[in-house]
């Protein structure tokens, strides 16, 4: 496991701006799919891609912001308790 660092200001925002331009990029794909399925009324897809979308959106914010991602579901974050 790599020990994190102190960054220079020019490194945490290249990083930033790398994690952005992956993460945010990565996320309309998803977003995209879920104006198309809600449009044809298929509303279990719809959520599905919305949560998607949501949950990419939630990765590019502490990418960019705090140069980590977390690799469980966002649950905890919306219902205020651990997943199961």
């Amino acid at each position: 496991m790599t020990i994190p660092g102190n960054l220079t200001q020019e490194k945490f925002k290249k990083m930033a701006v790398r994690n952005y331009e992956r993460w945010f990029g990565i996320e309309s794909g998803s977003y995209k799919q879920y104006k198309h399925t809600l449009n044809d009324k298929s509303l279990n897809i719809t959520a599905f891609d919305l949560h998607q979308a949501t949950e990419h959106y939630y990765s590019c914010l502490f990418l960019v912001l705090i140069q980590y991602k977390f690799y469980s579901h966002y649950n905890n974050l919306v219902h205020g308790s651990p997943s199961k």
